[in-house]
């Protein structure tokens, strides 16, 4: 069992735990559970968490391969409802400008992430909270409790999607406000952790 995050997340992830031996963990945006995944390593050292995908197909997997976990087929936003979705190809976003013109839409559900933290979190410390969802992630941010739910680690896609152009700045400032500190960073993601002010 080794890491296998596509820019090394899950071992950075795992540093900044300081290598716990179980948590849980929260994955907005899961995709696949075996190919370019930052949670698999988790799981196979024995860790549980919830991993929420509106791609049927990859919800589907998810069903298989992640027993222990709890999969969720919805979208999430800063509020409840439904949405269009584009589906590219490895791709999908709510974001219209980050589609082709050619893509399939489908309507999904969305939740916000307090709903999904206070249906099925409890009070388990969320050890990390990983977002990617291709240019939708201050929505995500907006949709979430930051004082009750309180994750250890953030792992948040920071760059325009399939590129390496930054676009945190539309959603720091949110979890600065909350009390969360930058600490790291790879080629497409920044990392935060509760300030210890």
């Amino acid at each position: 069992m080794g890491y296998c995050g596509p820019n090394g997340e899950d071992c950075i992830i795992d540093n900044l735990l300081g290598h716990p031996a179980n948590g849980f963990y929260i994955d907005v945006g899961a995709h696949s559970p075996n190919h370019g995944t930052i949670t698999k390593y988790f799981y196979e050292k024995g860790w549980n968490g919830i991993n929420i995908e509106p791609q049927r197909n990859y919800f589907n997997q998810l069903n298989l391969a992640r027993q222990r976990d709890i999969n969720l087929n919805v979208a999430v936003g800063s509020e409840n409802g439904t949405l269009k979705l584009w589906l590219g190809d490895g791709l999908s976003t709510f974001v219209e400008k980050y589609a082709h013109t050619d893509w399939e839409q489908i309507e999904v559900p969305v939740v916000t992430l307090k709903e999904i933290c206070d249906t099925h979190v409890g009070d388990r410390t969320i050890d990390f909270l990983k977002i990617d969802v291709e240019g939708w992630e201050r929505e995500v941010i907006l949709g979430a409790d930051w004082e009750r739910y309180r994750p250890r680690v953030l792992c948040i896609e920071a760059t325009i999607p399939m590129t390496t152009i930054d676009i945190y700045s539309e959603w720091e400032d949110i979890l600065l406000n909350a009390k969360y500190e930058f600490v790291q960073k790879d080629s497409y993601n920044r990392y935060y952790t509760p300030s210890k002010e």
